[in-house]
C-alpha cells in the first residue's frame, strides 16, 4: 500500500553551482503541509510527519470523490488566503472549517512524469470548493 511509506518531498538547500535543467515553479503557501490518502476505506489527512489530522471533515468529504483507491496520495497544504500561519495551525488543531486543501501533486505509484500527474490531479479535482490545485508553471515537454 503506497500511503504506508509516503513521505512529503521537502525543499532542498539551494546550490548555486548546480546546473538546473527542466523545472517547475509553484507559489509558496504558508500553511500546514499535509497529505491525503484512503486508509481502510476512509479518507484521512496527515501532517508531513505522518500525524493524523482529525478535523477538516469538509475537505475529507470532497476528497472522498477523488481518493477512490489506496494507491493514490495527494500531497498539498492546508491553507487559507485570509488566515495567518498561526490561525491556520489553530484551525488544523480544531475543526479546520476555514481551511482548504491546496494539492501540489498526485502520487499514484506509477513512474509518470510530474506534468502527467499534475494534469491528472487537475482533472480529478475539477471544480471542488475546498480542494484546489496549486498553480504550476514549467515546461511540460520535459515531463519530470
Amino acid at each position: 500500500m503506497l500511503n504506508n511509506s509516503f513521505q512529503c518531498e521537502l525543499a532542498k538547500t539551494y546550490c548555486p553551482n548546480v546546473k538546473i535543467g527542466a523545472c517547475m515553479l509553484q507559489p509558496k503557501l504558508d500553511g500546514c503541509r499535509a497529505w491525503a490518502a484512503l486508509v481502510n476505506g476512509e479518507v484521512q489527512l496527515f501532517t508531513r510527519n505522518g500525524n493524523l489530522i482529525k478535523g477538516c471533515s469538509h475537505i475529507k468529504q470532497e476528497l472522498s470523490h477523488i481518493l477512490t483507491t489506496s494507491d493514490i496520495v495527494l500531497d498539498g497544504e492546508l491553507y487559507s488566503h485570509s488566515l495567518t500561519f498561526q490561525q491556520i495551525i489553530k484551525q488544523v488543531k480544531s475543526d479546520g472549517e476555514q481551511l482548504q486543501f491546496w494539492a501540489f501533486d498526485l502520487i499514484d505509484g506509477t513512474q509518470s512524469g510530474y506534468f502527467t500527474r499534475y494534469n491528472a490531479l487537475k482533472s480529478f479535482i475539477g471544480v471542488c470548493k475546498h480542494v484546489l490545485c496549486v498553480n504550476t508553471l514549467g515546461d511540460a515537454k520535459s515531463d519530470l
